[in-house]
């Protein structure tokens, strides 16, 4: 049942995420023959664009009359993003470990444990996100493909790598994912998810981002979560919206 009081979040990760790439940042990826990108070197860079700044900023899920308020804070010293929301507390957290994750959870200030990999298909609070997009366990899956080049308009209209990436283990909600990743800035503007039967679930789409002259950076100011039944219907959607960062003193 929808409320307009959620509970709350804090979810801290050592990469940056998809769902809220808020700093683009600008990073160099060497093309290989034929001028295009190597797709196993610009997924890493895609995995390890992190903003080497810290900063606070606060945002909110909307689904419906489902309003869930957070606050994120990047903390350079810890290469973490973490996310706060109001109670009860849980933390999730996704560690980078020499090209391996870890995804723990920590609730009611107990000591964290690995996630169990069958609740990587569960909603987050009622939402479209689940544990599995996090987690972007996808971004370590082996021989990802470039498919092709897209225009994508985000406000502007940007150019990016179109790359597939196979589920290695039957395991997740996942078989197959493309991700969309931006030319100049790397960060992921569009994802798509298939079910094990190839037929089109999941969504993520950034639908518009600003310049900011003090960051000298694009930031996320809203992105859409689609969830789609197997007839290809968008059947629910959440929306995620960012304020400016402050940075941290």
């Amino acid at each position: 049942m929808n409320t307009d009081a959620a509970p709350a979040v804090e979810i801290c990760y050592a990469m940056k995420l998809f769902l809220i790439p808020v700093l683009f940042l600008l990073p160099t990826v060497i093309l290989a023959q034929g001028g295009k990108p190597d797709p196993a070197k610009l997924v890493r860079e895609v995995r390890y664009s992190q903003a080497e700044q810290s900063y606070d900023l606060t945002g909110k899920l909307e689904k419906g009359r489902l309003k869930i308020p957070f606050k994120m804070s990047m903390i350079e010293e810890l290469s973490m993003i973490r996310f706060r929301f109001t109670n009860p507390t849980q933390i999730i957290s996704l560690v980078l470990k020499d090209n391996r994750y870890e995804l723990t959870e920590q609730v009611a200030g107990q000591k964290p444990k690995e996630l169990a990999q069958s609740r990587y298909g569960e909603n987050i609070r009622g939402t479209d996100v689940t544990y599995e997009d996090i987690s972007q366990r996808f971004l370590y899956w082996p021989k990802p493909k470039l498919v092709g080049e897209e225009k994508l308009r985000i406000t502007v209209l940007r150019d990016t790598w179109v790359v597939r990436l196979d589920n290695p283990r039957r395991l997740g909600p996942y078989g197959v994912v493309k991700i969309w990743i931006d030319k100049e800035s790397k960060a992921l503007l569009q994802v798509e998810g298939f079910d094990w039967e190839g037929r089109k679930i999941k969504r993520f789409e950034v639908i518009n981002v600003q310049k900011d002259q003090e960051f000298g950076m694009w930031l996320l100011e809203k992105m859409r979560v689609e969830t789609i039944d197997h007839k290809g219907n968008r059947k629910e959607k959440t929306y995620m919206a960012m304020d400016k960062p402050v940075k941290r003193k």
